[in-house]
């Protein structure tokens, strides 16, 4: 089971490095706020998805987790914009994604469990 994991994990990160190249091109020849949001929109979506696929409760340390799956997705934009605003908006994202999947989840799997 965790090697399915991992596969989704690498095939995301992937993934992200497409959307990133893509997003760097486009940022590169119509600069805009607009594009740097809907990119974090993007990337904050493609966190979901290996926690969609599996059980949250299977995972030892889902904090930590999604907030260096989070960072690596969005390692690319980071570097390539560095942007004080950008990186707030980044970690206040993250911090959002982190408390829906492993609380929220949690939460959903626990009362699942006791009915």
């Amino acid at each position: 089971m965790k090697d399915r994991f991992f596969k989704i994990l690498i095939l995301t990160t992937l993934t992200s490095i497409i959307i990133n190249f893509v997003y760097y091109f486009l940022n590169f020849r119509y600069p805009s706020s607009d594009l740097d949001l809907t990119f974090i929109g993007l990337i904050g979506l493609l966190i979901f998805v290996p926690f969609l696929i599996f059980n949250v409760r299977s995972i030892t340390n889902c904090p930590s987790v999604v907030f260096f799956l989070g960072l690596l997705l969005y390692l690319p934009m980071i570097v390539i914009k560095f942007d004080i605003i950008n990186l707030i908006v980044i970690l206040i994202y993250i911090n959002f994604i982190n408390y829906i999947i492993c609380n929220k989840g949690r939460r959903k799997i626990e009362e699942g469990s006791k009915n």
